[in-house]
This record gives C-alpha cells, structure tokens and sequence, in this order.
C-alpha cells in the first residue's frame, strides 16, 4: 500500500495482513491524498477496529476515496455475518465525534458506507 502517507500505509498494510492471513480474501481500493489527517493514530484506530468488526466474514471489499473533503469508507462482506449492534453503536459513537455519518440499510446486499469530514478538529 502506497498512498503517501506513510503512517497510515504502513499501519493499514499490516491490519490487510493480518485479516488476510487469518483466512480471510481481501480486496481494497485506497484512493486518497497526502494528507495529515490518514497518519493521525485516532482515525487509524478507527479504521482497523471497524475492519475487526468484519472477522467471521470470508471475503470484505474495502474502499477508502476522498472527495471535497470528505473521506468515502464502503465495506462490502460476503461469506460471514456481522454484530449489527456492535457495529451501529460503534459507528454512531465515532461519526458522532467527527462530523460523519454512516449507512447500513440494505448491508447484507449494499454494504456499509461511512462519510466523514476531514475538517480540521481543532478549528
């Protein structure tokens, strides 16, 4: 994984790992900028432990795009099922505290899609 930013390349690449050698197939599209914000450890640690969210699933598609400002997160599972609740209370907690929003209608067939502001936090 190589999108410049070099924190977030090398955490994110050893979580793909880490689920791929579990067994799991794993196909990411990583479209993003150089950017301060994906080195950030808060916003990792948001990333992998909602990944981990995935590990009874056989096979996720992951895709992370920034557009105007604002970071696209689309994960579609096959081949497993998830904790719905798990997943909706941690993803109402972290969107909540970082100008998001996310959708889980129909996510057996759509999958889950977060947006988040990349707005700076400290303004």
């Amino acid at each position: 994984m190589e999108t410049g930013n070099s924190v977030f390349d090398y955490l994110m690449s050893l979580k793909m790992n880490e689920l791929s050698m579990s067994g799991m197939d794993i196909t990411n599209s990583i479209l993003i900028s150089h950017n301060s914000y994906y080195n950030d450890l808060k916003f990792i640690n948001f990333l992998t432990e909602f990944l981990e969210l995935f590990d009874t699933c056989k096979q996720i598609i992951v895709s992370i795009h920034e557009v105007n400002h604002n970071i696209l997160i689309k994960v579609i599972y096959r081949n497993g099922t998830i904790d719905e609740e798990a997943l909706s209370k941690y993803l109402e907690s972290y969107t909540s505290e970082h100008f998001g929003e996310y959708k889980m209608n129909d996510h057996e067939r759509k999958g889950i899609r977060v947006v988040l502001d990349m707005k700076d936090e400290s303004e």
